[in-house]
């Protein structure tokens, strides 16, 4: 899959919950492995500004980004880089 934007495209990731209840099933993932990224966003002058995320990346975004498609039966979401809060560098803390 090939980006052609300033963003990225995410498999949806379920994490463990940390609390003792479970998760709903209906709540939407807000972690996600990136599978694929764009060339980055032009800046004002005409430079190219290379995203921050890298394919392999688990990111965090929130629960109303990006748009929800469908790739080769594989369900995706496709978003701007500004819709990502931040990259997961470990687990959990314990």
């Amino acid at each position: 899959m090939t980006v052609s934007w300033s963003g990225a495209c995410s498999r949806s990731v379920r994490p463990q919950p940390v609390s003792s209840s479970p998760r709903l099933l209906s709540e939407k993932p807000d972690q996600g492995e990136v599978i694929a990224v764009g060339p980055g966003r032009r800046l004002e002058d005409g430079r190219l500004c290379a995203p921050d995320v890298n394919v392999g990346d688990r990111v965090l975004f929130g629960q109303y980004a990006g748009t929800a498609v469908k790739v080769e039966g594989e369900e995706l979401l496709a978003m701007r880089e500004d819709d990502l809060l931040g990259v997961v560098t470990s687990g959990p803390a314990e």
